[in-house]
């Protein structure tokens, strides 16, 4: 009797079976069907809605909407990235972070004595090189002084030549009308 029982059993939790994955069919085309027409009646009613306002309001609407958007993604990725930037200095990560930090210090302090101790040398070249040109062209002056001296001199002696060569003549002639 109990064989008996037990195909009948087995048929009837078989069926069950079958009948159940047969609803779970059926409930997920319902499922479906309802999501598409809830999709259908959402388009239909932002349609509608958009046909009631006026044309300017609607596309102030949609921009409006559009920014809200843009300022809500922008506000998600921003708290990301808070999120990833927070660290304390006892954790690995703040450990790692300031161990690199003060090593870039460090470099930076070389760096800006290089710098310093280049920009002096700089100067130091730039002195030197106005050094010799102030010595040349004292050198130009003093000359161009001694060759005015020497110019002067000449002048002095022709100044001085012209005047004898005056007198001369003044004397010559006055000589021959004496005698004439």
């Amino acid at each position: 009797m109990e064989l008996e029982k037990r195909p009948v059993t087995e048929n009837v939790e078989g069926s069950l079976d079958v009948k159940l994955a047969k609803t779970k069919q059926q409930l997920a085309l319902v499922t479906e069907e309802l999501k598409d027409r809830t999709k259908q009646l959402d388009a239909e009613r932002e349609d509608s809605q958009r046909k009631l306002l006026d044309p300017t309001w609607s596309l102030l609407y949609k921009a409006m909407k559009k920014e809200v958007e843009e300022k809500t993604k922008k506000i998600e990725l921003l708290q990301r990235e808070m999120l990833g930037v927070g660290f304390t200095p006892s954790s690995i990560t703040g450990k790692k972070i300031v161990a690199k930090l003060k090593a870039m210090q460090t470099e930076n302090e070389e760096l800006g004595k290089q710098l310093c101790q280049g920009r002096v040398e700089q100067l130091q070249t730039a002195l030197a090189l106005e050094k010799t040109l102030v010595e040349q062209l004292r050198r130009e002056v003093r000359e161009a002084n001694e060759q005015a001296l020497d110019l002067n001199q000449e002048n002095e002696d022709l100044t001085a030549e012209c005047f004898s060569l005056r007198a001369q003549l003044e004397q010559t002639r006055s000589d021959p009308r004496e005698s004439s």
